[in-house]
């Protein structure tokens, strides 16, 4: 074990996990308790949120009652209030996010393994086929026509699995399915979805210049009765779905 495998090893397996108080008093106890209040008082509450702050420190600047005896602990101050964090808290803490961003690196790392694992077994199948040979990512699969969007979906994630995750392409049906997702699921629900099966959904952005080429810009209060009668009339459908309250 090198010594990069030996300080990860000292993180627990569930620490992404944690959340508010169990994340806090880990913090405390691994870092330090000075180091822990300050990640409590500004409600940071798991490694998800602490590893999108760019400076942890920034809220000192604020002169209030609230932060004030904290402030006296974790920096010095002058007659003039001026701060400066003291060395051992920042080293600290910038320390022991580095080493979260490393832990990070190596869960990606660990699980770009096993996908490439899953692919070259899928290659070497007797039938070059994959999901129990219900999809063939390289031919037509005339048995399951009538199951086309299945198929397309796992092929495309097929695919895209012997790509970069900066090469992934998507096929026109998934893009158009995955703009209704998220419509009908929410932002959140969707990018959960999204980093949880790599390659099975285009990104938010993709998907912005995918409505935009459309012309699916919605306006509240605006209403397009004209656009969805035609839309109705070209699939023959009398029937439409409506969503309350979502947010893209």
């Amino acid at each position: 074990m090198n010594c990069e495998q030996g300080e990860l090893s000292t993180l627990p397996d569930d620490l992404w996990s944690y959340s508010d108080d169990v994340f806090y008093d880990f913090v405390k106890k691994f870092v330090g308790q000075i180091e822990g209040e300050i990640l409590e008082i500004q409600h940071i509450k798991n490694v998800r949120i602490l590893l999108q702050i760019p400076d942890i420190f920034s809220f000192f600047q604020i002169n209030c009652k609230e932060t004030y005896d904290l402030k006296k602990k974790a920096c010095f101050i002058d007659d003039d209030m001026n701060f400066i964090v003291r060395e051992g808290i920042k080293c600290n803490i910038e320390q022991f996010i580095d080493l979260l961003k490393r832990l990070y690196e190596s869960r990606l790392t660990n699980t770009n393994t096993i996908l490439s694992h899953t692919t070259t077994s899928i290659e070497k199948s007797k039938f070059s086929q994959c999901i129990c040979e219900l999809i063939n990512i390289d031919g037509e699969n005339e048995q399951y026509q009538s199951k086309p969007f299945i198929n397309t979906f796992l092929s495309n994630l097929l695919k895209n699995m012997k790509r970069s995750k900066n090469n992934f392409q998507f096929h026109p049906i998934v893009t158009k399915f995955a703009s209704v997702f998220r419509i009908l699921a929410g932002y959140n629900a969707y990018e959960f979805t999204r980093i949880n099966l790599l390659g099975s959904l285009p990104s938010d952005t993709t998907l912005k210049n995918y409505d935009e080429d459309i012309n699916l810009k919605l306006n509240e209060g605006e209403f397009r009765f004209d656009l969805l009668k035609d839309y109705l009339d070209s699939i023959k459908s009398q029937y439409v779905f409506s969503v309350w309250n979502c947010k893209i």
